[in-house]
């Protein structure tokens, strides 16, 4: 796995920005709980400016943990559209796997596809059925 992470070096996130920015994983950040772990709320500074992040911190206890921390990393980078969360990047170090993205507290990606609107041109239920996306705990 270390070779093919590497095509994402771009995205390595310090796992200490990501420590402060969810207030050292505190449980009342917590957003989610999924088969892979546990999803934190967090602000984190990029670029100058604090923006709001999902940091979904995986349980790699299970037997293909890895492997879908890597797809999730490459179906995320991989998508693009105005109503689907964004990759920000990702932690890998210290036998802590991350993935962190755009957060908006707006409910869960099922309530908010399901709202009508000039805005939602595709159903995101649609496009999460395309990859790992679907493995993301709700926002």
């Amino acid at each position: 796995m270390p070779s093919t992470i590497a095509k994402f070096a771009h995205l390595q996130i310090p796992l200490e920005d990501v420590v402060k920015a969810t207030n050292s994983f505190h449980h009342d950040n917590i957003i989610g709980q999924g088969d892979f772990g546990r999803a934190y709320k967090g602000r984190l500074l990029r670029s100058g400016r604090l923006i709001n992040i999902a940091a979904r911190r995986f349980d790699c206890k299970h037997g293909d943990g890895d492997l879908k921390f890597l797809r999730e990393i490459s179906v995320l980078s991989d998508l693009s559209h105005p109503n689907l969360l964004s990759i920000i990047g990702f932690c890998d170090e210290k036998d802590e796997k991350i993935v962190v993205t755009t957060y908006e507290a707006t409910g869960s990606h099922r309530a908010v596809s399901k709202q009508p609107g000039p805005h939602m041109d595709t159903n995101i239920e649609d496009i999460c059925k395309c990859g790992s996306c679907i493995e993301l705990p709700p926002l």
